[in-house]
């Protein structure tokens, strides 16, 4: 584990309308030995991030009074807070709502009911351990071409323009495969379409 992880003064900020899993997680990351703040809803867990000056942000998207979302946003254009990693925690969304929350800059985008408390803490360490240790992580980037197999089908599925160039900058776009060592089901990479110029996520 790293000393940021394992470090009592390593600040986690937990943003969820629902008491018992609000509660659950500050639970269960204090026993890990973090210092957990909780907000109840996106006004007060904004304010939190502005004061508290997270280490990483536990974040749901359906909060009354400020979107998910546009708390993410506001992490990202704000210079103190935009390196921050925000975990996107959430028990429904949308296919949009996922590509928006990727494309705002969040670092993993979870459902509830697909992770367990356990998991969670597994994912936190993880990133937190990337952020605090100078190890280089596996990577792989390999450029889409037009014409080749299945591109036709990829182009119509994310609306992309028939030569495979990026929507904002026609830049040429990439399929970015990263190590995630805190998969269980057996995948050792996550995958994601982006554009090698301006870092857009598809």
């Amino acid at each position: 584990m790293s000393d940021m992880a394992a470090n009592p003064e390593t600040r986690i900020l937990v943003i969820e309308d629902n008491p018992e899993t609000r509660n659950l997680y500050k639970d269960v990351l204090t026993r890990e030995g973090y210092r957990v703040f909780a907000a109840e809803d996106g006004e007060q867990g904004w304010s939190y991030v502005q004061s508290v000056d997270p280490h990483l942000v536990l974040l749901d998207m359906n909060l009354p009074k400020m979107t998910g979302l546009e708390v993410l946003r506001r992490v990202r254009e704000n210079k103190e807070s935009k390196g921050v990693p925000v975990i996107i925690f959430t028990a429904s969304a949308e296919a949009g709502t996922v590509q928006n929350a990727l494309r705002l800059g969040a670092s993993d985008f979870t459902m509830k009911a697909t992770v367990s408390p356990k998991l969670m803490v597994a994912k936190i360490h993880a990133i937190l351990d990337q952020r605090s240790t100078p190890t280089t992580t596996q990577r792989y980037q390999l450029a889409l071409h037009a014409g080749k197999v299945d591109m036709t089908k990829l182009q119509e599925d994310l609306g992309l323009k028939p030569d495979s160039q990026c929507l904002d900058c026609q830049g040429i776009l990439l399929f970015d495969l990263k190590a995630d060592p805190t998969r269980t089901d057996g995948h050792w990479f996550v995958g994601r379409i982006m554009c090698s110029s301006c870092n857009r996520v598809y």
